[in-house]
């Protein structure tokens, strides 16, 4: 089950860009699971997540 609201950020670790944006970087998996319960491999891919001042993020 995924956190809701600010706690599934806090998961994050901050990042900084080569034009000083400010980020914070995480790992998105995807499991796609049918009907009968049949369930795909995993996948994950990198992202970077702009906070846009919530949760008491300066940036």
């Amino acid at each position: 089950m995924i956190s809701t609201k600010c706690a599934f950020l806090q998961t994050a670790t901050g990042g900084d860009g080569p034009n000083g944006e400010k980020y914070l970087n995480m790992t998105v998996s995807l499991q796609v699971q049918t009907a009968d319960g049949v369930r795909s491999n995993s996948v994950q891919q990198a992202v970077k997540v702009y906070p846009n001042h919530e949760c008491g993020f300066s940036y």
